[in-house]
Formats: structure tokens, sequence, C-alpha cells
């Protein structure tokens, strides 16, 4: 029994030195597939307003593929920012993608 106990024990720190998956350790976050898991997301107001047509990215740099298209005055959901200036965009609550938040704007009612 006490070498189970040593064995486990030894597992667990095993598993702690190399950390869990970045999915196991964020599970309640939820992203879309093919977009970037971002876990350092910094609070952000829950709505936005687009200041023009905005192209949703797969990843927070201007190259990242199109997610999708937002229109000038579309309101949308945010989950968070990141620390260098892009809003993760969600729906229902799953990530979509990101924005730069230079092209929207926060949501008067908010």
């Amino acid at each position: 029994m006490r070498r189970h106990a040593l064995v486990l024990a030894a597992s667990v720190a095993a598993l702690t030195a190399i950390g869990l998956p970045a999915q196991a350790r964020y599970a309640a976050r939820e992203f879309a597939p093919g977009v970037q898991w971002i876990y350092a997301l910094e609070r952000a107001a829950p709505t936005y307003v687009a200041a023009k047509r905005i192209e949703v990215r797969s990843d927070p740099e201007p190259d990242g593929s199109i997610t999708m298209i937002l229109h000038r005055g579309q309101t949308l959901e945010v989950a968070g920012r990141t620390q260098d200036g892009w809003v993760a965009v969600a729906q229902n609550g799953v990530i979509q993608g990101y924005v730069s938040e230079g092209v929207v704007g926060v949501a008067a009612d908010d």
C-alpha cells in the first residue's frame, strides 16, 4: 500500500512539474475550431461596436486567417483582450477570433 502511495505521489509531482495541457488548465473558456487559444485574456467591456467593416482573425495577428466579417455599427460580444491590444470576439460565449482594439469601440451601454 505504501509503495502505491509513493508511486502515485511521484506521478503527481511529475505531472505538476511538466504542467497540464493548456486545454485542461483552461477548460472554462471555449474557442471555435481553428481559433488560437489565448489564456491570458484581460478583462474588457462585454460589448464593443465595429467602427468599420472588420475581418475577425483566427489569431491576434494581422495575417491570421479570417474567421468572420463584422460590419460597421455591428455590436460584438467580447470575451476579453490580449496584452497587446486585440479583443477576443465571441458568439454565445465561444471565442470566434480576434480584432484589433483600434477598429472597435466600447458600446455606449457599457
